[in-house]
């Protein structure tokens, strides 16, 4: 009898699905990546809650997400094997900025927890711009962040600023709202 073996990234989702309802304590999960591919999959998961302004919509027809990384990149190949595996429905680009500052041609902005203290400067650079920007550390929804990542009783949560996702010229859905831990309404 032959053994049936899932593809590769099928089994990282179904990883992902098991650790949204219990997220080890243990540090050498979080460096596997266990934490980061959750996150990854909600992040994909939340670009088809918003919704761009015309001149700015990343996927009318062509279904194309531009994923900026600021800072520390602990995604590593996550998204490349979503790709590969033909599991995601926009056709994304990664890019991985570091600490440059050439946010412009990003849909998603995603702030790793190193960034806190440059998250004023992040903001102001990208204040004008249509850009969905999501945080990895306590306070970042308080400080103007859209989506702001939580981990609360070993699960990964997140909390929501409306204010600033509006103030970015993003809609966003109401499906995605009442599936937040918290939801801030003003600045």
């Amino acid at each position: 009898m032959e053994k049936y073996i899932l593809p590769k990234f099928k089994r990282i989702i179904i990883l992902m699905l098991l650790g949204l309802y219990i997220l080890p304590q243990h540090s050498a999960f979080a460096e596997n990546g266990l934490e980061h591919s959750i996150k990854a999959s909600l992040i994909l998961k939340f670009s088809s809650f918003i919704t761009w302004p015309a001149e700015g919509d990343p996927a009318p027809d062509s279904r194309h997400l531009v994923f900026c990384i600021s800072g520390k990149d602990n995604f590593g190949d996550i998204f490349d094997l979503a790709k590969e595996e033909n599991i995601i429905n926009v056709n994304l680009t990664v890019k991985r900025l570091g600490n440059s500052n050439d946010f412009k041609s990003c849909n998603i902005l995603y702030l790793s927890s190193l960034e806190k203290p440059r998250i004023q400067f992040i903001l102001n650079q990208v204040k004008d711009l249509s850009i969905l920007v999501i945080g990895e550390s306590p306070g970042l929804a308080d400080l103007g962040v859209g989506i702001n990542f939580l981990i609360a009783n070993n699960k990964i949560r997140f909390e929501i600023n409306r204010h600033a996702i509006h103030r970015s010229g993003l809609g966003i859905s109401s499906q995605l709202l009442a599936l937040a831990d918290r939801v801030l309404e003003g600045p």
